[in-house]
């Protein structure tokens, strides 16, 4: 099972257990497999749907509850969350999607450029930085349109070359979802933003600290996809936070 799948699979198991938990059904004492009654999951899928959860994401909760309860109770099975009676819950469900407003990738481009330029008269250094690494990110997620698990992978001297006036980026075979490597030019509006983040911004993220990720979380460790968002994304796009369930897993 790869690593991304099973972090997946445990957040979706954190927000079961937090349903739990919320209705006061949480025995500690009970086996894991065995708090998993149909009773049970109807009542978390209605509480789902009145959270406005969609067909999509009930899937999505149910497979991940399936995917780690095949890890501690192997002996058990559970095909029904996916398939009750026998019928995939695709099928069964309207899977209606979701409307909304998806900027062109021309917009999130020049958005990435604007936020880089106002970033750098910013006297704070930090708050200056965050903004053009955010920039940065957005600006080549929308001119290359990289998985996000492809972007956090980039290491300088191994993904990014410099060749002449141009930079190259690279991604081997283990940073792809496809397995297939892939190289392609930096946009040209985007080398000197590089070279200033390079030079200026990413050392400051870094405080003090050493390693040679290209981005850096505000704490100056290694940016992940699943630890943070691209949050100036807001500002172009229609934003509502929904109440979730988590349960904290130690």
């Amino acid at each position: 099972m790869r690593p991304a799948t099973l972090q997946k699979a445990l957040a979706g198991y954190s927000r079961w257990m937090g349903y739990l938990n919320l209705t006061g059904q949480l025995d500690a004492l009970e086996h894991p497999a065995d708090r998993v009654t149909p009773a049970r999951i109807r009542g978390y899928v209605k509480l789902m749907r009145e959270l406005g959860n969609r067909d999509q994401t009930l899937i999505s909760r149910l497979a991940d509850l399936r995917c780690t309860l095949r890890i501690m109770a192997p002996e058990r099975n559970f095909r029904w969350l996916s398939s009750p009676k026998g019928k995939s819950l695709r099928s069964s469900l309207p899977m209606r999607k979701r409307t909304f407003m998806v900027p062109h990738s021309r917009t999130l481009f020049q958005f990435g450029l604007r936020l880089m330029n106002e970033a750098l008269p910013i006297k704070a250094p930090y708050k200056r930085g965050i903004q053009h690494r955010d920039g940065l990110m957005i600006a080549l997620l929308a001119a290359r349109a990289p998985r996000a698990g492809s972007m956090s992978k980039l290491q300088l001297g191994r993904s990014l070359m410099t060749d002449g006036e141009r930079t190259r980026i690279l991604f081997e075979e283990l940073d792809m979802k496809t397995g297939r490597p892939l190289e392609y030019l930096l946009p040209r509006d985007m080398q000197d933003h590089l070279e200033h983040y390079l030079a200026v911004e990413r050392i400051g993220l870094l405080k003090g600290g050493s390693h040679d990720w290209l981005w850096v979380k505000r704490n100056g460790c290694r940016w992940r996809p699943e630890s943070a968002s691209i949050r100036r994304a807001r500002d172009l796009t229609p934003f509502r936070a929904a109440p979730v369930l988590r349960f904290k897993l130690r």
